[in-house]
């Protein structure tokens, strides 16, 4: 079901979408900013080109990471304007995969890069495995990074210590694994001509620390509030969490938080804005926290 289109200048090979905005990995045509805040009437608002061709992005935390002959990293703090910060030298990216300040990177026959982007001006190269094919893309879940390495199927690499990346599984699909991606603990992997295969990591499970025996989501205080709010969770283990906000019709409106998070309690502010940095109104708001296999949600009531 078609809703509506943009025809971008370049070859669209990657998207990501985050506060009412699609970057597109645009082939020889760069990064291109998507306004889709409107579904039915998609707009570009923005672009930025890449040193060479744009494969792959993925945004977080007003940057954008582009694979391309290199990494480039571009800030898009202003979609209309995304500026170019600095391109790191990690040969022919293919593949790009951002969980919490790590970043992964395929780079063909140079295998898998791990980036410590917890200041994107000045990434830091943690470690490199070189796999026994070709890495195309790239995707992360916790100590374990997977590798679609086409005809090499799925490679599972141990990340834990970024420094020291170990194999130690892999999944010899049937033909040319191009693209993976995890999701509530299973890894999905596209793979040419024979479709999709869902596989499950049995090598192991993140580890309750016993200090934070359960998931918990706290109830934001103050409550009413004007003008800010503090919501705060437990995570029992290291785990991929989003801390999303929506009003009382279900619509999106902001996310606080969506990374991997280590165990233990934490806390995030609402300023009362939307994903543009627009106020809202008073009302009924919701808040949704997504961690691991578990969602959570809390009410809060914002007066002005």
């Amino acid at each position: 079901c078609i809703r509506d289109s943009y025809n971008t200048v370049g070859i669209s090979s990657g998207i990501d979408v985050a506060g009412g905005y699609a970057f597109i990995a645009d082939d020889l045509e760069g990064l291109r900013v998507i306004d889709v805040s409107t579904p039915s009437a998609p707009s570009e608002v923005g672009f930025c080109g890449s040193t060479g061709n744009a494969k792959r992005v993925r945004v977080a935390g007003g940057h954008a990471y582009v694979a391309c002959s290199g990494l480039d990293i571009v800030d898009i703090s202003n979609p209309a304007s995304p500026t170019l910060v600095l391109q790191v030298n990690l040969g022919w990216c293919y593949g790009v995969f951002l969980d919490g300040d790590r970043l992964y990177v395929t780079s063909g026959g140079d295998g898998l890069y791990i980036v410590d982007v917890t200041n994107p001006a000045a990434p830091v190269v943690l470690g490199n495995y070189v796999t026994s094919n070709f890495a195309q893309n790239v995707a992360a879940d916790g100590r374990y990074a997977y590798v679609a390495a086409t005809h090499g199927g799925l490679r599972v690499i141990d990340v834990d210590d970024p420094a020291n990346p170990a194999e130690v599984g892999y999944y010899d699909t049937a033909d040319y694994a191009w693209g993976v991606d995890v999701s509530q603990g299973h890894i999905y992997v596209a793979d040419g001509d024979d479709g999709v295969y869902v596989l499950q990591n049995t090598l192991g499970t993140a580890v309750p620390d016993p200090r934070f025996v359960s998931l918990k989501l706290g109830q934001n205080y103050p409550n009413p509030f004007n003008p800010a709010t503090v919501i705060s969770f437990t995570l029992p283990a290291r785990m991929r969490v989003e801390l999303s906000i929506y009003d009382v019709r279900g619509r999106f409106l902001r996310t606080l938080v969506g990374q991997t998070l280590s165990a233990g309690f934490k806390e995030y502010t609402w300023d009362g804005t939307d994903a543009r940095g627009n106020p809202v109104s008073s009302g009924v708001y919701f808040y949704r926290l997504r961690a691991g296999q578990s969602v959570l949600t809390k009410k809060m009531i914002l007066v002005k």
